[in-house]
Formats: structure tokens, sequence, C-alpha cells
């Protein structure tokens, strides 16, 4: 076995038990979880009601939000719509970037670090000339 296979190899067992782990962790908790404590941040905020619980309150209960304010801006276009379609919207967003990185990283593997075959990249560094 080659080298290369053997990356491919160890690269594709390592997906196969992230992929497991994923749906074990998944399976556990509700879909959208922690997006929900997102959502209702941002919602809070239009709405003026408090980002934070009072200071009695038990750390670590379901939609608590623990990041700091400027955070919450972020998830205001998502308050805006009902919560199954921003959760839609979320998770699209988020499979979104999964399959940009992951179409980057086989750029990178077959192409180096300009994500571009020789021949593309040398004709298109000439054009800036």
């Amino acid at each position: 076995m080659t080298a290369h296979r053997l990356v491919w190899s160890a690269g594709v067992v390592v997906l196969v038990f992230a992929s497991l782990a994923a749906v074990i962790v998944a399976s556990a908790l509700p879909a959208g979880y922690d997006f929900h404590a997102y959502w209702l941040a941002g919602r809070n905020l239009m709405t003026g009601a408090p980002l934070y619980p009072n200071a009695t309150t038990i750390l670590g209960l379901p939609d608590e939000f623990r990041y700091v304010p400027i955070v919450a801006i972020v998830f205001v276009p998502f308050a805006l719509l009902p919560y199954s379609v921003a959760l839609a919207l979320w998770i699209g967003i988020e499979l979104a970037i999964a399959a940009a990185v992951g179409r980057s990283s086989v750029l990178f593997h077959r192409h180096g670090a300009h994500g571009l075959p020789p021949d593309t990249s040398s004709s298109w560094a000439s054009s800036l000339r």
C-alpha cells in the first residue's frame, strides 16, 4: 500500500468514527439545542429583555446565553423568523460551510496551498501583470 493510499484510508477511518460520534451526540440532544439559546438572545435583544439570567440562577441550564452581548447582534436576523425556519436556515448555513471546508481540503490536498492546478494558478498570476 502506498503512502498516499494509507493517508486516505486513515482519513476515511477518522471520518467514519467522527460521523458516528456526531450521530451519537446529536441523538442525545434535541435539534437546535444550542441554537435555541442564540435565537432567544437575538429576540431578547430586540425586545429589551435581559440577555442573561439573574445572579441566583444555576449555570448550565437550557437556553442559557453565555457570550458577550455583541454576539447576540448576529442572531437578530434569525430572531425575526419563526424558530423552525431560523433553525433550518442555520443548519443550511452550517452544512454549506462544512461543504466549503471539505472542498477546500480536497483542493489543498490535490493542488497544494493555492488550491488551484499549477497551470491555472500560473495563468491567473500572469493575468495580474
